[in-house]
């Protein structure tokens, strides 16, 4: 079985622009080429889950979308970064699909395709839900605290505390690194 990180895409590793419907909105955070890069390098499969439920009600469409995240992956080329696979919910909240976030199925989804041990992956998040969904999931779970302070993301919702809480995704790449590390030390099979 193969490791992975998860991650959300808006406020993760990309600027949290309200609606980003055009690839010129996109822009990838400072820090989540270097922390992509650092999770390719270690062979560590890097796989996208994100809601998009702007598309549901047609703000724009899927092939916009497609067009973004083709902007995105060209972006993290030029830093030596690549995402391994990306899943999207497209469904507005009210339709009550499997696939959105608070809900795991993607993850599930991307774990059978991919062949990953999820007790072994982690969620990287910048949203209490990211948390939320990484947890039901079975991974280990970090939020990324650059949309506030650690204590008003955990408390404004009452939600179940990540395993760890970090600054930016660099910082989050470098826990997982160094939690993966600790388990090779002590004899676990990774």
């Amino acid at each position: 079985m193969k490791r992975a990180v998860f991650i959300d895409r808006d406020g993760a590793i990309a600027k949290d622009v309200s609606y980003c419907s055009r690839p010129h909105d996109f822009q990838l955070l400072p820090a989540a080429c270097e922390g992509i890069g650092l999770l390719n390098k270690s062979g560590i499969k890097v796989i996208m889950v994100t809601n998009q439920s702007v598309i549901a009600p047609g703000y724009f469409t899927k092939a916009m979308l497609d067009r973004i995240h083709r902007k995105m992956m060209r972006d993290l080329v030029q830093h030596q970064a690549h995402i391994d696979a990306i899943y999207y919910c497209f469904h507005y909240p009210d339709d009550r699909c499997d696939c959105r976030k608070l809900k795991p199925a993607l993850i599930y989804q991307a774990a059978k395709e991919h062949g990953i041990e999820l007790s072994q992956a982690f969620f990287v998040g910048g949203q209490w839900r990211d948390v939320e969904v990484g947890h039901s999931a079975g991974c280990k779970t970090c939020l990324v605290s650059s949309n506030g302070t650690p204590e008003m993301l955990l408390n404004q919702h009452n939600m179940t505390a990540p395993d760890f809480i970090a600054r930016d995704f660099l910082e989050a790449c470098m826990w997982i690194l160094g939690s993966i590390r600790i388990e090779m030390v002590g004899g676990r099979q990774c």
